[in-house]
Formats: C-alpha cells, structure tokens, sequence
C-alpha cells in the first residue's frame, strides 16, 4: 500500500432541531462545491486503498480529516464521494468478506486481508448506507480504524455543540420577539431618549 499520513499540531423545538441537523450537513456545502478531496493541511491520513463497490474491490484513495473521509481515484483530486464523520454510525473490522463480495477473477480472499464496515446514520448525508474499505496489512487497518474513530468522536462533539448553540439560539430570539419584551425594550429606548433631552436641556442651563 502506499500510505501517506499526515501529522498534526414542542412543534416549534422539533423544528430548530431539524433545522440544526440541515444546518450541520450544511457545513459541508463548500466542500461538496469544490468537488476535490479536502486541501493537504487538513488531512489526518491519505492512504491508497481498496472499496466494494458492485461486490468488488477497487481501488480508492482515502483521505481523512477531523470532518469527513474523502474518496477519490488512485492520484486524482477530484471527489467522488465523502461521509461526514458526524454522520458516521459504527466501525467495525471485517475479516471474512465472502457474503459481501467477489473479486472478479481467481484471486484468493484470505484471512490475511483485512477490511472495515464504517456505518453511516440513516438521517445523515448518505442515509444509512454501508461501505468497506480493505487494507493489505493489520497495522494499516489498525492505524485507519484509530484514526476514523478518534475524529468521528471529535467531529460528533462539534456537531452537538454547534446544534446546542443554535437551539438556545433560537428559544433567545423567540423570546426577545414576544409582545412583552418588545415593549420593555421600546420603554427602555424612550427613556434614554428622554434622559438624554432632560441632562442636555440641564447642562445647558
């Protein structure tokens, strides 16, 4: 395998938090417009692996940052798909891959290859849907489910801060928009208003 890592340094309520899961997946706007794999200083990992697509392995380039695994060809920038890692259900390692694949000619599936189902939520970007990548070594399999479990568990933290913070956000600005509030604000407004004229037309004297 070629491996390059990269080390770095009520109704209403139902509603907003919908809203915020949207929003969430929204951050990924601007990394689905530009269609490449995330930029260089971002990645944890960059690895030259294999994913079932079609019940066979083919070969995959995987890039993996604290928000998403990227996927693309071998040498390519361009994405050809990414799982928000907020959105990523469970990892599991797979060692027996007969019921899930063929590889297409006489080649052996043996034990000494190894491979990870990573999990995606059925409300998230890629609705449940399931994917596998092999590796040809333990230690890369080791390294990779590390990796993806550690900023899954990072990027879900962000996520549930950022839905927290946009909750409490909207329940502020509910409040401030009642009746009640609105007048002491208008109160407050014309009082100052006032103590302005008063201490003006004072000091003028």
């Amino acid at each position: 395998e070629n491996a390059r890592i990269i080390k770095r340094g009520g109704p209403s309520m139902l509603g907003v938090l919908k809203k915020s899961q949207s929003t969430a997946r929204a951050n990924f706007a601007q990394h689905i417009s530009t269609e490449t794999i995330p930029e260089e200083k971002l990645r944890d990992l960059d690895l030259d692996l294999h994913m079932l697509l079609n019940r066979s392995w083919q070969p995959r380039r995987v890039v993996i940052t604290k928000e998403v695994i990227s996927f693309a060809f071998p040498k390519d920038e361009l994405e050809l798909d990414f799982i928000p890692l907020s959105d990523l259900d469970f990892v599991k390692e797979l060692k027996d891959f007969g019921d899930v694949c063929h590889t297409g000619s006489d080649e052996d599936v043996s034990d000494n290859q190894h491979a990870l189902q990573l999990a995606t939520t059925r409300d998230g970007h890629n609705a449940g849907r399931l994917y596998y990548i092999k590796t040809n070594s333990g230690q890369t399999l080791d390294l990779l489910k590390k990796v993806i479990q550690a900023n899954a568990k990072f990027a879900r933290k962000r996520a549930k801060a950022r839905n927290s913070f946009e909750f409490w956000q909207y329940r502020v600005r509910k409040i401030y928009e009642t009746d009640i509030v609105q007048a002491i604000v208008a109160f407050i407004i014309a009082a100052n208003f006032a103590c302005t004229i008063v201490e003006s037309q004072l000091f003028d004297h």
